[in-house]
C-alpha cells in the first residue's frame, strides 16, 4: 500500500489520479477530513499531517511513502518529524521524496534547495530506501505571477542568467507513479525537467 502525502497539491493530486487509473491502491493522507471530499472518487484516506501523522499501526500499513510537503519555512521540520515519526513505528517503508532540481548541489543556499538538502541528509542517515525525485520549475508556477509577468514582461526565475526547463506537475506525478510501483532497488536522484 502507497501513502501519498500532499494530497491535495498539484504534484500529489495528479499522482492519486494517475494511481487510480492504474488500479493501484493509496491512501491519501489529509490535515482534516473534510478535504477528503475533493479527492479522485476511488482514493482512501487517513487524517493526519506531518507533525501529526496517523498512529503507529496505521503508519506500518504503508511499504512505500510519498513525501512532499509545502515549500514554507518549516519545511525542514515538518518532513523530518514525519521521517522519525515513520522510524518511531518500526518501519521501514520505501521513501519518494519530492526536493528541488539542485538541492544536491552542497554550495547551494537557495532556501528550498537547502531544505530539502537537510531533509535528505536526515533521510539518508536513517537508512530507509529512498528514491529522490528533483524537478526543475513547474510550469503551473507562473501561473499565480500572471500580473507580474504581464507588467515586467519578463518571467523571472532562481536561475540566474541559466535555462530553465520547466516541467509539468503532472509529468512529475509520472515519475512518481512509477518510481512508486517500480523496482524496490531503485533509488538515487531523479532530475525532473522539460525538453528545452
Amino acid at each position: 500500500m502507497i501513502l501519498v502525502t500532499g494530497a491535495t497539491g498539484h504534484v500529489g493530486y495528479h499522482l492519486l489520479e494517475q494511481l487510480a487509473d492504474a488500479r493501484v491502491p493509496a491512501t491519501a493522507m489529509v490535515r482534516v477530513e473534510a478535504e477528503a471530499a475533493d479527492l479522485p472518487t476511488s482514493v482512501r484516506h487517513v487524517v493526519g499531517t506531518l507533525d501529526g501523522p496517523p498512529p503507529a499501526e496505521v503508519l506500518r500499513t504503508f511499504e512505500r511513502v510519498f513525501l512532499l510537503s509545502p515549500s514554507e519555512e518549516g519545511q525542514v521540520e515538518l518532513e523530518m518529524s514525519f521521517v522519525d515519526a515513520l522510524i518511531a513505528a518500526g518501519h521501514g517503508p520505501r521513501i519518494v521524496k519530492v526536493a528541488a532540481d539542485g538541492f544536491q548541489e552542497p554550495d547551494c543556499e537557495v532556501r528550498f534547495m537547502r531544505n530539502h538538502r537537510l531533509v535528505a541528509t536526515h533521510l539518508d542517515a536513517t537508512g530507509l530506501p529512498v528514491t529522490y525525485l528533483a524537478p526543475n520549475l513547474y510550469m503551473e508556477s507562473p501561473l499565480s505571477a500572471t500580473g507580474a509577468i504581464r507588467e515586467q514582461a519578463a518571467l523571472t526565475t532562481p536561475a540566474g542568467a541559466g535555462r530553465a526547463g520547466f516541467v509539468a506537475a503532472g509529468d512529475v506525478a509520472a515519475a512518481a507513479v512509477h518510481a512508486l510501483t517500480g523496482d524496490a532497488q531503485e533509488g538515487g536522484v531523479h532530475v525532473l525537467t522539460g525538453p528545452e
